[in-house]
Formats: C-alpha cells, sequence, structure tokens
C-alpha cells in the first residue's frame, strides 16, 4: 500500500448489496493513476486501475485490479469531466454486507498532497537513469571508447586499443537485414574473444522487427546493442538509415521500444546534434524515453561530413549533459583513433612499433587485408605526405599479404630510426616529427570551399578538362563524357548498358518470331 498510495489518512467504504458480488467489486475502488515501474500514484478522482477488496477478506485486506471488467456501471456514471459522481474526497460511505459495520481501509498517513504528472514523469526518469548507471557501473563505467567504424573498428584493432587503456569498444556498424539473412556475413564480421569485453554491437536498419531480431542474434556475445543514428554518408541516405531518420521520431519510438522488449541488455543510441540545441535536447530525452539507456552524442550536423567536416560543437554536447568540459561520463574518439591507437594512453608512440603490434594481432586474428591497408595508411599518413616516400606508399597500395605489409613496415623504420635516436639530425619545422603517431589535422571548411572555388589551382595534372576529380566527375555525368586521367568512364559505361539493352531486345524478338 505504501507503494500505491500517498497522501492519503484513511478511506471508508459501506453499505452495498450482498447479492450483487459484481458491483459490489466494481463500487469499492480507490482511483489510482498507473504509471510505468509499479510506481502508482493517487491523484484526483478519475476513474482508473481499481483496488478492490474481496468478499469476506480481512478489512485491511487488498488488491490491484488493472482490468476493467465489473467496471463499466462506474464508467458509465462518469461525467462529462471524466470524475465519478457521488464520490466525496474519494471516501464511499457504505457498509459491509456481511457484518453491517463500516470498513475502513487504512493507508499511510501523511500530508494530503498528491503527486502531480510532472512529479510522477521525474520520479519514473529517476528510476530509469539509478538503473542505466547501474549498468554503467557494472561493466566498470567506462571513460574511453572506441567509436564504431566501418571497415576499421575490427577485433584485432580493438584488441590493440584495448592494450592502450581504451575501456570499451564498439564494432563496426552492421546492416540489420544483411545480419539477420546472411549468415556468411555474420560470421564474418562478428567476431570477438574473452579479451574484447565490455563490448556494444552497433546495428543500423529502420525495420523495428529486424532490429529487434537482429539484436537477439548478438544479445549473447556483448555488453549492449546500439543503433547507428548519426552515420551522414550517401548510402545511408539511400539506404534511410543513420542520420537520416533524426526526423522520423514516432519510427526511433518503435525502434528503440521493440530491441528494448527483444533483449534484455541495455539498447544505446548513437546520433548527431540539429542545428539548434533546444532541437538536439529535445531529440535526447525523447530517445531516453523510449528506452534508451546510453547516449553517444557526435556533436557535428548531418551536413559535417567529409572535407566540410569542422570542428564538433562542445556546446551541443555539454547541453545534451570533453569530460572536464562537459562532465559526461565518457568520450568516444573515431579518426583521431586510427592516427593514434594510443590517444587514450596520453602517449605518441613511433608508428612503425604501433603498425608491428597490430600486425601481430592480425596474425592471431584476420581481417581482410583492406581492412590492414586503411589502419597503416591513417597511421602512418604523415610520413606519406613526403614525396619521397612514394615507393613504400605505392608497396602499401598494392600489397596483398601480410609479407608485404610488413615490408613496408621494415622500410621506414630502417630510414627513419636514425633521426628518431638522434644519429642524424632532421630539419623537419613539425610540431612532431612525421614518424610519430599524430592527429590528422583537415583544413577548415571555409579554406577548403576557396580551395575548390580556384579552379586554376586545382587543375588535375592528367585530368582531360584540367578540372579537379570533384568538378571532372560532375562534368562527365552531366555532358556524358570520360576521363582517362581521373578513370571516370560514364559514356563508355552508358554506351555498353545500351548495347547489351538493344540485344536483349532483340533476343527476345528473334525469340517470337520463332515461336
Amino acid at each position: 500500500m505504501n507503494k500505491l498510495l500517498k497522501g492519503a489518512s484513511k478511506m471508508q467504504v459501506g453499505h452495498l448489496d450482498p447479492k450483487n458480488w459484481k458491483t459490489w467489486k466494481c463500487k469499492i475502488q480507490v482511483v489510482l493513476r498507473a504509471m510505468p515501474g509499479a510506481v502508482d500514484i493517487v491523484e484526483g478522482r478519475r476513474h482508473r486501475p481499481t483496488l478492490t477488496a474481496s468478499p469476506g477478506a480481512d478489512k485491511n485486506t487488498t488488491s490491484l485490479n488493472d482490468s476493467r471488467e465489473g467496471t463499466d456501471q462506474i464508467c458509465d456514471q462518469q461525467d462529462e469531466t471524466g470524475l465519478v459522481p457521488d464520490i466525496e474526497g474519494d471516501v464511499l460511505e457504505e457498509q459491509d454486507p456481511l457484518t453491517e459495520q463500516p470498513v475502513e481501509i487504512e493507508t499511510e498517513s501523511g500530508s494530503e498532497e498528491y503527486l502531480s504528472p510532472e512529479e510522477i514523469e521525474n520520479e519514473n526518469q529517476s528510476k530509469a537513469l539509478k538503473m542505466s548507471k547501474e549498468w554503467f557501473q557494472s561493466i566498470g563505467s567506462p571513460r574511453y571508447v572506441v567509436a564504431p567504424m566501418v571497415d576499421a573498428s575490427e577485433l584485432a584493432w580493438r584488441l590493440l586499443c584495448r592494450r592502450h587503456c581504451a575501456t570499451l569498444c564498439y564494432t563496426p556498424m552492421f546492416h540489420s537485414q544483411v545480419f539477420t539473412k546472411d549468415p556468411k556475413y555474420r560470421k564474418d564480421n562478428m567476431q570477438t574473444c574473452v579479451e574484447d569485453r565490455p563490448l556494444i554491437v552497433q546495428f543500423c536498419g529502420n525495420d523495428p522487427a529486424t532490429m529487434a531480431a537482429a539484436a537477439k542474434m548478438v544479445e549473447p556475445h556483448c555488453d549492449a546493442i546500439d543503433i547507428n543514428l548519426g552515420c551522414p554518408q550517401s548510402i545511408a541516405k539511400r539506404g534511410h538509415y543513420g542520420s537520416f531518420l533524426q526526423d522520423e521520431w514516432v519510427l526511433l519510438q518503435k525502434i528503440v521500444a521493440a530491441m528494448s522488449k527483444a533483449v534484455s541488455i541495455p539498447i544505446t543510441c548513437k546520433v548527431r546534434v540539429f542545428e539548434s540545441i533546444e532541437k538536439s535536447v529535445e531529440y535526447a530525452v525523447m530517445l531516453q524515453k523510449a528506452g534508451c539507456k546510453l547516449l553517444t552524442v557526435h556533436g557535428r550536423t548531418r551536413d559535417q561530413k567529409g572535407p566540410l567536416t569542422g570542428i564538433a560543437s562542445w556546446k551541443h554536447i555539454k547541453a545534451v549533459r570533453c569530460i572536464e568540459y562537459t562532465n559526461v561520463d565518457g568520450v568516444m574518439s573515431a579518426e583521431g583513433n586510427l592516427t593514434n591507437p594510443a590517444i587514450f594512453e596520453g602517449i605518441n608512440p613511433v608508428s612503425w612499433e604501433i603498425a608491428k603490434e597490430y600486425l601481430d594481432l592480425v596474425e592471431t586474428y584476420p581481417c581482410p587485408m583492406s581492412f590492414i591497408r586503411g589502419h597503416l595508411f591513417k597511421i602512418f599518413h604523415k610520413i606519406f605526405t613526403f614525396e619521397e616516400n612514394n615507393g613504400v606508399r605505392q608497396i602499401l597500395a598494392t600489397g596483398q599479404n601480410l609479407d608485404d605489409f610488413k615490408q613496408v613496415c621494415g622500410n621506414i623504420r630502417e630510414k627513419y630510426l636514425p633521426y628518431h635516436e638522434g644519429q642524424k639530425q632532421c630539419g623537419f619545422d613539425l610540431i612532431l616529427p612525421p614518424w610519430i603517431c599524430q592527429p590528422y589535422v583537415r583544413m577548415s571548411p571555409e579554406n577548403y570551399t576557396y580551395k575548390m572555388e580556384q579552379l586554376s589551382s586545382n587543375q588535375g595534372g592528367k585530368c582531360v578538362y584540367k578540372l579537379c576529380k570533384k568538378c571532372c566527375r560532375n562534368k562527365c555525368f552531366e555532358e556524358e563524357l570520360d576521363c582517362s586521367g581521373h578513370r571516370i568512364l560514364v559514356f563508355t559505361r552508358r554506351q555498353t548498358a545500351k548495347r547489351l539493352a538493344n540485344k536483349d531486345v532483340v533476343s527476345e524478338a528473334m525469340a517470337v518470331d520463332n515461336v
């Protein structure tokens, strides 16, 4: 009773017809407001789930009846405001049909104040927040998180990052529909091991049932399941997932609710922000109410991608709630982690040493060669900005096995180790030597836009039309042209498609004639 009633001191029930137990059952009621999580608080006199006393029961015995069976008469008597008439202050002045004595339902004594709907909602949110924090603490309260990265956050890379202070890792994004239908896709991509915990598996998709089915498949192998609501790429737009769902709040509520119901582990979301801080906060609150237990906020909008990425908005992140600036629970790194896997350790390791450590892990936990090549390009990105290293770069670009990639590491080590040990003096005017793992510094969106507008200074050296690759591609698509320099074959491919289409038409015509 303490859990159900707050603020009522005493309620009396009396004179009921002993011959009509159904009426007796429906009339002995205390008006309750049912809220999620079994937090039911008295509010006003509106008809809600009923608290009933059973015939012959002890005077203090009550039970909660959530069904509407047997309450038709009461419901029919409600006035236009929805209030039950003839009830003064929620006290029913009738008598026990067996003893002819008033029946008293004792409740917790205290204040006559009832909780408002806002207070009830706040109480439920507080309980949900407490549960989320308890789960977060159960996985070690991780502060340093490796982001989900397509073709990049595979098992070998995750283990490398864990060796260098990462405390939580995400898998790459998996497409929920393909994951549920293709066993080979699941086997090739969903790889983990005992050391790979805590782990969050990320899915993309737009169908609640499919997302729930995918979640059930990975539930035994991870600590939580994440919904990708941040991917801004064109493939996400075509597939209708990622950040292109952020305007469909009703659908997102259904997806989060379906996944939460399907599994016993938490459902989390990774989102991008809106231009408006207020809308970003509303978005976060909506997901939380739908069942999201952990929210990762990427402080960029959907349009901030590629060369126009720009700087993340820490004000947006703080409004939704780095570690020192916002007092959030943890920080996630993606691109910064790719160029320096020891970013959470607070050091800048020697590039060939971290690369060799990664290749050793790949030998134990194999992954596609394209993944390895991509990681090494990121680790050695500063070295490859020097034209003198084009030969080594070419070996990496065309490498087909681990031996080729180890050769790249060996060549770079042989060339730069004397500089690193101080045996040779380098004339690089840089903050960090090029052989040290360091951030990739993007050009600002303003400078990039200006650069692209200056076509005369961006002409492709091999371009047939003396344009940069982006402008060349646009020209070829609009005017149906080819560019051998950029290997853009729009005209050739369209002509081939037409010939094949005509060939099919002729074949069909000949088949008809033969018939």
